[in-house]
């Protein structure tokens, strides 16, 4: 199965840190030492316009799979699923929205494997399984909240952002015929936050090894079917800092405490590509991509904003995908910096502020 790649292995954090506490890798980064050029970090760049459809608007782009040359989209608002073929053609879409049997109220994270999507609702407590024509093929009950899950073959990792009554994060489960088995938890917190946070704190790469990066925490974790290593801490130098007891002031407080600080409050995706390690995250309301060269040990930061070469940088990202940092504009900002952007979607050929979003992909050096 094909997803957004993130390859990370464990020797690289072990012989590229520069220091290292409580035998924890550190890698340093300041990020506004912002003086990298887009040119240096990127190769080429590339667009796929969506095609519209009267019976498929897309208000918001949550989160994207692309797999066996298909493109599937969430969009939260709508609650829907949408499939596109790998130049942006409408093929179908997700759209079991009510309160039947094969029927959900929300959709907060998606999967697919085998040609078959799987829909985890918060909401019902229940994983749906439908097929690439929107058939339902069956559910699995869930015993609590979840916000996100990684199906990795037959278990189900599912991830709660300190929101469950377990009182742990990350709770793996076997899908049997007729029922699911718990085989695993791992990330125990001390009460339910009753928060959500976005995007998944899920990375993985092409050989399926599975990394996990969470809110307020700049550790990036290893996780397999029986251990969670943390492997990694990215040290921000920042003018304030994230405390390390967030947790017990509480997520209320810290998002209003932290809300205008400047800090980072959380790895949003990372990606390796052969000795260049890339994470991605949010300061001071603008994204930054920093570049770590695992043999210099040399830090470069990129700041996303317009430019000249690269002009939709600052569209918002997606994650990573075959080497290539994704991301989308809806079409109406896309027209504010080119109001004749090519679209071979319409007739004209240009894209129209009723288009759905425009997909952007940046392939990394």
């Amino acid at each position: 199965m094909k997803q957004f790649t993130v390859i990370i292995i464990i020797i690289f954090f072990a012989s590229s840190c520069s220091k290292s506490h409580d035998n924890i890798n550190i890698i340093p980064v300041n990020p506004s030492h912002a003086e990298g050029s887009s040119d240096n970090f990127f190769v080429k760049r590339h667009s796929i316009a969506l095609e519209t459809t009267e019976d498929n608007l897309i208000a918001k782009i949550d989160k994207i799979e692309m797999v066996d040359n298909k493109l599937y989209i969430l969009d939260k608002i709508k609650k829907t699923i949408s499939l596109f073929d790998e130049k942006g053609f409408y093929l179908s879409k997700i759209n079991k929205i009510g309160q039947g049997p094969d029927e959900y109220i929300s959709i907060s994270d998606f999967a697919v494997k085998d040609s078959l999507i799987y829909i985890l609702s918060r909401d019902n407590k229940k994983i749906y399984i439908y097929n690439n024509l929107g058939v339902f093929v069956r559910t699995y009950e869930l015993d609590d909240y979840y916000d996100y899950f990684y199906l990795r073959e037959k278990d189900l990792i599912l991830y709660s952002n300190y929101s469950n009554n377990k009182l742990y994060n990350v709770i793996i489960v076997h899908l049997g015929d007729n029922e699911m088995i718990q085989s695993n938890k791992f990330l125990p917190f001390i009460k339910n936050q009753s928060f959500l946070y976005s995007p998944s704190p899920f990375n993985v790469n092409e050989q399926g090894d599975l990394f996990l990066c969470q809110q307020f925490d700049n550790n990036i974790y290893s996780l397999s079917q029986n251990a969670i290593t943390n492997v990694c801490n990215i040290e921000f130098s920042t003018k304030e800092k994230i405390p390390v007891d967030f947790e017990k002031i509480g997520f209320a407080k810290m998002c209003t405490d932290y809300a205008n600080k400047s800090v980072v409050s959380r790895i949003s995706y990372v990606v390796k590509n052969n000795n260049l390690l890339y994470l991605l995250y949010k300061f001071e309301y603008n994204n930054y991509l920093t570049r770590v060269n695992a043999k210099t040990l040399a830090v470069k930061t990129l700041k996303l904003k317009h430019n000249k070469n690269y002009p939709f940088i600052f569209c918002e990202p997606l994650g990573f995908y075959r080497n290539h940092l994704v991301g989308y504009l809806s079409a109406d900002n896309v027209l504010l910096f080119d109001g004749k952007f090519y679209s071979d979607k319409n007739e004209n050929k240009i894209l129209s502020v009723f288009d759905n979003p425009v997909l952007f992909l940046f392939q990394l050096k």
